[in-house]
């Protein structure tokens, strides 16, 4: 429970406190272990998302060099799990 109130005052901050005083509450919380678990959690967040995108970046790589090669849009569609629409707008 006490991280959850943490973090939701540091999420809020911004429209409260001036910037000084949210450098001062950072430097408090820097102290307190919740906000390394806040911080790891961000942190882990972060990696995944960067993940996730480059996947998704492989996917559409992937489909571009099939519609290069003349695959037929089906079998496109069910390697990368793409819809025939996003398919369609990688050829234009």
């Amino acid at each position: 429970m006490q991280s959850r109130i943490l973090a939701m005052i540091l999420a809020m901050s911004h429209k409260f406190l001036s910037d000084e005083q949210i450098n001062e509450f950072l430097e408090v919380m820097e102290m307190n272990k919740v906000y390394e678990a806040i911080e790891k959690k961000g942190w882990e967040k972060g990696i995944a998302r960067g993940i996730e995108k480059g996947m998704e970046k492989g996917i559409l790589k992937t489909a571009e060099n099939m519609l290069k090669e003349d695959v037929d849009i089906n079998v496109i569609k069910k390697v990368t799990g793409l819809s025939e629409k996003a398919i369609m707008n990688l050829k234009k």
